[in-house]
């Protein structure tokens, strides 16, 4: 997936595992072992030390410092109906949407869990619910296709 943190886009994936957080950018692979910490936080192990951080899925704090992160549109998704894909490792805690339905730029379609910290996927315009692939309690893989969506009039 291509992300935005701060003024820089980086191409990045993520993956859980059972005590360290794997990130993916630009094709650099780096491990950060992590526990877990009261009310949804993480405490991430850095170079010997211990950073506190959570997220909302918008942005990160880490030891208070914040970074803004917004997913970037592929292009084929920004001129085709496009897709809704997971952005981590994560369980499907809600459906909104189902085959056939129309849905506006910005409406919630599907929601996801990731280290006690709730995605909403929107829509990235108006558009027409072409498949739903998930169902609610479902595991997805980071880059899992939760839903696909197509363009009003490509009905």
């Amino acid at each position: 997936m291509r992300l935005r943190i701060g003024d820089r886009e980086v191409e990045a994936d993520t993956r859980v595992e059972a005590d360290a957080v794997v990130v993916i950018v630009d094709g650099k692979e780096h491990r950060v072992p992590f526990r877990r910490a009261a009310s949804g936080r993480v405490e991430l192990l850095v170079d010997g030390r211990t950073l506190r951080a959570w997220s909302d899925g918008r942005h990160a704090w880490v030891d208070g410092h914040s970074v803004g992160i917004e997913r970037v549109a592929s292009r084929a998704a920004a001129t085709a109906g496009g897709s809704l894909a997971s952005p981590m490792p994560a369980t499907v805690v809600a459906v909104k949407v189902h085959p056939g339905d129309l849905v506006t730029a910005g409406q919630a379609c599907v929601v996801v869990s990731a280290m006690k910290t709730e995605i909403v996927l929107k829509s990235p315009r108006d558009g027409v619910v072409r498949a739903v692939h998930v169902q609610p309690g479902q595991a997805v893989r980071a880059g899992e296709t939760t839903c696909e969506l197509e363009a009003a009039d490509a009905r």
